[in-house]
This record gives C-alpha cells, structure tokens and sequence, in this order.
C-alpha cells in the first residue's frame, strides 16, 4: 500500500531573476544557517519534475515570499509575485541593488509594500 508523506513547509520561498542566482543561493545559505527552511528553485525540483506545479506548491508550502529585486527583469518573478499575493502570502521585497527603479509593472504590484536594501 502507498503512504502520501506530506511535504515540509518551507519558512522562505525565495523569487529572483535567473541573473541574481549566486545572491539568491548566498541569501538562501545564510538563511539556512539561521536555521530557515528556504525553497530555491536551483535545489528544490528534481529532473522530470513540473516546473510550474512545483514552483506554485512551494510558494503554497512557504510562510514568507521573499522577493529579490534587481535592474534583471522577470516575469517569472511577477508571476511567482501574483500567486504568493492572491495566497495571502506575507511578502518580503529586497532590493539588491539600492540604484534600481521599479518597473510600472512591478510598482503596480508592490509599491505599497516596505522594502529594503
């Protein structure tokens, strides 16, 4: 008989552009010292996994979206964004880089979040 082992919950799933990934890893890595449970997509979905339906899983699994701003654009990251909001997600906004003005786009979404950098 198959047992369903329920995944653990993530504390941060963590949302960046493909450009940002040695940030994002040595954020997730410093997080994970902390004793902080991150998803990253580089670790957390094994090959012939649905991209997709694991991504928006995890984003479901996580207490925290923590999301890493840069002058890289992704909509990836707007739709990861989206789905955490209309999750009721708590969301974290990290600019990486203090010089980087938000797209319209990404103002529309966050721009009456606190952020930091």
């Amino acid at each position: 008989m198959a047992t369903h082992v329920a995944q653990a919950p993530y504390d941060v799933f963590i949302s960046y552009a493909r450009e940002d990934a040695a940030k994002a890893e040595a954020i997730r890595s410093a997080l994970g010292e902390l004793g902080v449970s991150c998803f990253l997509d580089t670790a957390g979905i094994v090959a012939g996994e649905s991209w997709a339906k694991k991504i928006a899983s995890a984003i479901d699994a996580s207490a925290v979206f923590l999301l890493l701003v840069s002058e890289h654009e992704s909509e990836y990251c707007l739709n990861e964004l989206r789905i955490a909001r209309k999750s009721g997600k708590r969301v974290v906004v990290v600019n990486l880089t203090s010089r980087t003005p938000m797209t319209n786009e990404l103002e529309l979404e966050i721009g009456h979040l606190q952020h930091t950098a």
